[in-house]
């Protein structure tokens, strides 16, 4: 059903903050330990709201009888697996009908192991068994080459998605995170979002065997809500163009990120057709054509309310993750960690990762002023004691990196319903175990929605949960680049990212550029 319409143009505006929370939750399955398993074996399934006196369990879509269930208890149940079981999901039901979530396991003995030569790919064997966020897996089989070329890596998702459709239940691996891929194996990190679950290799319809890999929750779990399908048109419009002879205008417009809480994104139309595009961006050029020149598109998303639970702040990185999130780690100098405007905020700021992101979250998000038309400048947003959403997001990257923290600026839109919003801001920050987490100080003076589900204190949502109002458009990186070699640019090496300018010319001269992004609908 459409909920709203909206159009949202690069001028800013503060709203009042609206936050609601909604306290009756279904069953709900976090994990099944162990994930494989053969009959006779014990599982143990660990979640919560499954109630006090026994109810159902259903594996492989077949019920369990009650002398298959050896204890019950709300956050508990153990079962012994029957003879005659079969992989598939476990359901719990509760005694008042109420259903969970399903969570995929599998039978030892039905894993596939052999590879014959033409048959399709097959993976048999998948290291470590046991994985956290960001660790690196190796699997192997025979036959993975044959879908190398435009083929992804896919594990279990951690949402809830699995009622819309098989391919709602995985999460494809960014590609940036896919290490090696040869005939007999394939290395990758495991992305943030990912769950215990089926790993497998796919292109288009073609797709290999899977293996099962039991995703370690023990550092922090990711929840998710109810997702939001937006309906959007980017748009950006170059006014007054004047062509020399060889003159040429690019005009770019961001993709909606692919992640783990954005997900199911559908291009709809591009006007006109883009003569380059990566999985961040879509560029248009231009080198002749009318005074007004606009380039178009638009995409359809879903996106997923997003927090974590159960976070274990003892947690230290250990050196493998430490190397990965280096380059994230590095102040730029603007700030003094004994400037007196901090208030001896580095003095007391000891203990674990998060513990320091948690100090650092807190001061920004209270002691720092928000102002839509504030500076955006770190060492600016100090000198006045406020800042947009730029300015604070700035200067928690800044005290972060200063404590030894991996942090990077992301950005996008916030879509706070009618009105007028530019580019908004937040962070990642790396946490042992979980990988990057998104920490926002500013939205708690926007206007947010915390959404169904969350149990924590609202002013603590946004270290590490996004509303499904959120929408990322860009991260920043540890390189620039450029649409049109020598072209003009607001790009920089202290700020790497393209959300800076909308368009580089060369030969060109204009006299107004715009960018818009209008919600058709909100279903």
């Amino acid at each position: 059903m459409l909920r709203s319409f909206a159009v949202f143009s690069i001028a800013v505006t503060l709203g009042a903050v609206f936050m609601w929370v909604v306290d009756a939750l279904p069953p709900r399955i976090v994990r099944v330990v162990p994930e494989v398993a053969s009959p006779g074996e014990v599982v143990r399934i660990v979640g919560r709201g499954f109630g006090g006196e026994p109810g159902k369990v259903w594996v492989g879509g077949r019920q369990l009888l009650q002398r298959n269930v050896r204890s019950w208890s709300g956050r508990t149940v153990e079962v012994e697996l029957p003879k005659d079981v079969e992989s598939g999901f476990v359901v719990v039901e509760a005694r008042d009908g109420s259903r969970s979530n399903g969570v995929l396991f599998a039978v030892k003995e039905e894993i596939p192991v052999a590879y014959e030569e033409g048959a399709s790919p097959v993976l048999s064997e998948v290291e470590p068994a046991r994985v956290r966020i960001g660790q690196l897996v190796r699997l192997s089989g025979g036959g993975l080459s044959r879908l190398r070329e435009g083929g992804r890596v896919f594990v279990t998702w951690a949402g809830r998605a699995a009622v819309q459709g098989e391919a709602s239940r995985f999460l494809p691996v960014p590609i940036d995170q896919v290490i090696s891929w040869t005939d007999e194996e394939v290395v990758f990190r495991m992305p943030e979002g990912a769950a215990g679950g089926e790993v497998f290799l796919a292109r288009g319809d073609e797709r290999s065997s899977g293996v099962f890999v039991e995703v370690d929750t023990a550092p922090g779990r990711r929840e998710y809500g109810d997702a939001v399908t937006y309906a959007l048109t980017f748009r950006t419009t170059v006014e007054g163009v004047r062509f020399q002879p060889t003159g040429v205008v690019v005009a770019w417009l961001p993709r909606v990120l692919g992640t783990h809480w954005q997900r199911n994104i559908r291009d709809v139309e591009e006007t006109p057709p883009p003569f380059f595009q990566n999985d961040r961006r879509l560029a248009f050029r231009f080198s002749s054509g009318p005074g007004v020149l606009i380039a178009e598109r638009a995409v359809v998303c879903d996106v997923y309310p997003m927090w974590i639970e159960d976070v274990d702040p003892r947690l230290s990185f250990s050196k493998a993750e430490a190397s990965s999130y280096e380059a994230y780690t590095r102040p730029s100098g603007a700030i003094d960690a004994g400037d007196e405007r901090l208030g001896g905020l580095f003095e007391e700021l000891t203990g674990t990762a998060y513990e320091r992101l948690w100090r650092l979250f807190t001061w920004v998000r209270d002691v720092v002023g928000y102002d839509p038309g504030g500076p955006g400048e770190p060492a600016q947003v100090l000198a006045a004691g406020r800042g947009s959403s730029l300015g604070k997001a700035r200067l928690l990257a800044e005290l972060g990196r200063m404590a030894g923290l991996p942090v990077r600026l992301v950005g996008g839109v916030l879509l706070e319903g009618r009105g007028d919003l530019g580019w908004y801001y937040w962070v990642e920050a790396a946490l042992p175990g979980m990988g990057w987490v998104p920490v926002d100080p500013t939205a708690i003076q926007r206007v947010v929605r915390i959404p169904e589900g969350y149990r924590g204190q609202d002013e603590m949502f946004f270290l590490g949960g996004l509303s499904a109002q959120h929408l990322l458009l860009f991260r920043e990186d540890t390189s620039t680049e450029r649409l049109v070699p020598g072209g003009e640019a607001a790009l920089s090496e202290e700020a790497p990212a393209l959300w800076e300018t909308s368009h580089e010319w060369r030969g060109v001269s204009f006299d107004r550029v715009s960018y818009s992004v209008e919600v058709v609908g909100v279903y």
